[in-house]
């Protein structure tokens, strides 16, 4: 079951709307960055935004624009985007804050969606990214298959990266001794 794109647009623009209404830093992570910074096709079902700490999150817009809290966890506050679908079926939003999202947001760059400026995190970030969640060890096997196959494919499109990456070949290997 996929969602329909343009509901998976509609929280992203609206997402940019509240940031930046609220002069809050931000940048899309995850599987629609690597779309963004990819040749090939990338699916996936939600949206992944890096924040610099979790006190920047503008709970109150967020409701106010019809967003639903669905909880905190120790690495995501989790909330489903606004629409006419049943909740399960909206676009699930993750905001994450830790020490790589905060250098992530402040290394963001932009694209344009829609007419609208969207941050979004560095090809480097979100390496640096997806290598610290496939390495977590509670991480499920499938989506540490997919955070690896992420990783390379970001390292064959920007083969610079790896000189920028020292040790980068190590925690491929010990991704791959997870998998």
């Amino acid at each position: 079951m996929g969602l329909p794109q343009a509901d998976k647009e509609f929280a992203i623009l609206e997402i940019a709307r509240i940031f930046d209404e609220a002069g809050v830093p931000y940048a899309i992570m995850g599987g629609v960055a690597v779309q963004v910074h990819t040749e090939e096709p990338r699916t996936t079902l939600d949206l992944d935004i890096a924040l610099k700490s979790k006190s920047d999150l503008p709970a109150d817009a967020l409701l106010a624009a019809g967003f639903k809290h669905e909880g905190t966890f120790e690495f995501s506050d989790n909330w489903r985007a606004p629409g006419p679908l049943p909740l399960k079926q909206r676009t699930a939003v993750q905001f994450s804050a830790d020490t790589l999202t905060a250098e992530a947001v402040d290394h963001a760059g932009t694209v344009t969606l829609g007419g609208v400026e969207i941050s979004v995190v560095s090809p480097r970030d979100l390496v640096l990214l997806k290598v610290a969640a496939a390495l977590e060890p509670r991480r499920r096997k499938s989506k540490r298959i997919t955070d690896y196959g992420d990783i390379v494919r970001l390292l064959e499109e920007y083969p610079d990266l790896r000189g920028q990456l020292p040790g980068i070949e190590a925690e491929l290997a010990a991704i791959r001794a997870m998998l």
